[in-house]
């Protein structure tokens, strides 16, 4: 195996810009992002329980669960259930 070459006075140069380009960055997000981050959290940690869409979305599922499984008989009938019972434990946690 060979070894890697040495770097020249350009890359180094190079290297450097990059790195500082990085630090000022990353001052940047530190300054200004915690209160976006802390925000963000907040908001997805946070129930809301007041938007009857997600029920009414789930409801909807349910139901066209039912109606594929009705067409194929008892081992529909099971699937169908079987689903709705999956997306019931699912989405409990949610609403």
């Amino acid at each position: 195996m060979s070894s890697p070459p040495d770097p020249t006075l350009e890359n180094i140069e190079i290297v450097k810009i990059n790195l500082k380009n990085i630090q000022a960055f990353n001052d940047y997000i530190y300054a200004n992002g915690q209160a976006y981050f802390a925000n963000c959290f907040l908001l997805l940690t946070s129930t809301d329980n007041s938007d009857p869409g997600l029920s009414i979305g789930i409801k909807i599922l349910e139901g066209s669960f039912a109606a594929l499984g009705a067409g194929f008989g008892p081992v529909g009938a099971f699937a169908a259930c079987f689903m709705c019972g999956e997306v019931d434990k699912l989405f409990i946690q949610i609403i």
